[in-house]
């Protein structure tokens, strides 16, 4: 790997036994900004640290984030990590090598992460000009570097305050021609490195449980995450701020304690969730699902995504499967029929099952919906063994209905519309006979709801004609009462009175009148 540009700085970490030179540590800088020309500078702000650990007998043999490269075939590498063994090595046995030449082991954290320390074990032996050292380069460019006494394991170190970007143990030619050294060698072993993790895990959510419309019974959530740095680690579900459910991603990590490489846990990954929404903390309306995925580090980074969901369980799930439809109607096949308010409307017909059979132990919801109105659940109904069903509606106002059956998730529907005449109630006292002078007393009620302060006019049969004389307003709970005296009755004679309620604007009914009521009035 040829250098590509020297550092700006070169100090100093540590130097024992040896001494400085100045081109040999331009081309150790150059190598190391070499191999961290793609990481990028992140806030810490967010940042957590995790530990991973490389080349050490109690938990990691493989090193697999080392990288060896080498200017000259004269290097050889090697690696035993196990047990005492000298670790990750570098050794010169050719016959010459140039000046400058080098082979090297190194280390450089992953996109979004930084070295915050390092602890080592090195072992470093010169001869024959080549000579062993450990660099490590800090966020701004600068090399700092290390020469350990030959010939024993010292500790080998980096934790000055400013994260390093690359860590390398270098063997290297200090001379115009090193010859054969059989004896040089730069060892490396029980390598920690401490890595602050900056990136922000990404997070998108799918799965039925989040698509359009009311969901009802079980759904699912899918979460797919990705991480630049630690990598994917856990994810949680949260629904209505309680936490239901949550996972941890299959990461490279020794139980209680490091991780084996840089990034342990996956890139990215996604995690589907089985969620029940007629189970609390789910309620029927509008729900608020959050879902968060943490990456590797501590405290760690996370990325949460809230939905609102909303969920319509009102029909309980019945059946032996799910419905294909619902045919059902009022009398002569219509969706729509006209009764008065003091009747009701029977509605015939069946549910069918999908891909036939019998939908045995179906129930068919009936739902309502006055104008203005929450919808209500009016009443179930009991299907025959082949689907049949059969029921009244309830006396009551004009109004949407509609006719549902649940099946888990699946949810079948039939709208029908009840357009009501009112019908009010009629008294008139003394229901004998009157003479001209008397007071008729009229009372009467209108249905509800929303019956309160409405207009009801009295009206007389003249001829073929209805003649209004009086009008009332009603009250509360939707009674009127009316007087009139009879003045100018000079023979004796039957009359027809009737209460006529038009529509009016809030009140669920269609035009209508009471039935007719009569009254003989004398002279």
């Amino acid at each position: 790997m040829d250098p590509q540009a020297p550092p700006r700085t070169v100090r100093t970490w540590h130097r024992v036994g040896a001494r400085r030179n100045t081109r040999v540590w331009a081309l150790a800088g150059a190598l190391l900004l070499a191999l961290v020309v793609l990481a990028t500078l992140a806030p810490s702000a967010r940042a957590g640290t995790y530990v991973a650990v490389q080349c050490h007998p109690a938990y990691d043999l493989a090193a697999a984030d080392a990288t060896f490269t080498r200017t000259s075939d004269h290097y050889a590498s090697a690696k035993a990590c196990a047990g005492n063994g000298p670790g990750l090595q570098i050794r010169n046995d050719s016959q010459t090598t140039k000046d400058g030449r080098y082979g090297a082991w190194s280390w450089r954290p992953p996109a979004g992460t930084r070295f915050a320390q390092i602890t080592s074990e090195g072992h470093v032996v010169h001869d024959a000009g080549h000579k062993g050292h450990f660099t490590a380069t800090d966020e701004g460019g600068t090399v700092h570097g290390r020469w350990p006494s030959e010939g024993s394991w010292q500790a080998v170190e980096w934790g000055a305050g400013t994260a390093a970007v690359a860590y390398t143990a270098w063997m290297m030619c200090h001379q115009d021609s090193c010859g054969r050294g059989p004896g040089a060698h730069t060892h490396v072993r029980r390598l920690w490195f401490t890595l602050r993790d900056s990136s922000q895990p990404s997070l998108d959510l799918t799965g039925s449980l989040f698509h359009p419309g009311p969901r009802r019974g079980p759904q699912h959530a899918t979460l797919r995450g990705a991480d630049s740095g630690g990598g994917v680690w856990r994810w949680r579900v949260l629904v209505n701020g309680i936490g239901v459910t949550s996972s941890e991603s299959s990461c490279d990590i020794v139980p209680s304690g490091p991780a084996r490489r840089f990034v342990p846990c996956p890139l990215s990954s996604e995690q589907t969730f089985q969620l029940d929404t007629e189970r609390v903390p789910f309620r029927n309306g509008v729900n608020e699902v959050t879902a968060c995925v943490t990456d590797v580090g501590w405290p760690a980074n996370q990325t949460c995504r809230t939905r609102r969901v909303n969920v319509d369980n009102a029909c309980p799930s019945s059946g032996s499967g799910a419905a294909a439809r619902i045919d059902a109607a009022f009398p002569r096949g219509r969706t729509t029929a006209t009764v008065a308010s003091n009747r009701r409307a029977r509605v015939t017909g069946r549910i069918a099952p999908r891909g036939g059979g019998s939908i045995g132990g179906a129930k068919l919801c009936v739902f309502s919906r006055v104008a203005g109105r929450p919808e209500v659940l009016e009443g179930m109904v009991m299907a025959a063994a082949a689907g049949e069903l059969s029921f009244t509606a309830r006396r009551g106002p004009s109004r949407r209905l509609r006719l549902a059956h649940r099946w888990g998730s699946e949810q079948v529907e039939r709208i029908l519309r009840l357009r009501i005449r009112v019908r009010p109630r009629l008294k008139v006292w003394p229901r004998k006979r009157l003479r001209n002078g008397q007071v008729a007393s009229f009372r009467g009620k209108l249905p509800g709801p929303d019956a309160q302060g409405r207009v009801v006019v009295l009206q007389a049969r003249v001829g073929t004609r209805w003649q209004a004389f009086k009008s009332a307003r009603t009250g509360p709970d939707g009674s009127f009462r009316a007087r009139y005296r009879f003045r100018e009755t000079t023979a004796r004679r039957l009359y027809r009175f009737r209460a006529i309620v038009r529509e009016q604007a809030g009140y669920p009914y269609l035009k209508g009148a009471s039935p007719v009521r009569r009254v003989v009035v004398s002279p």
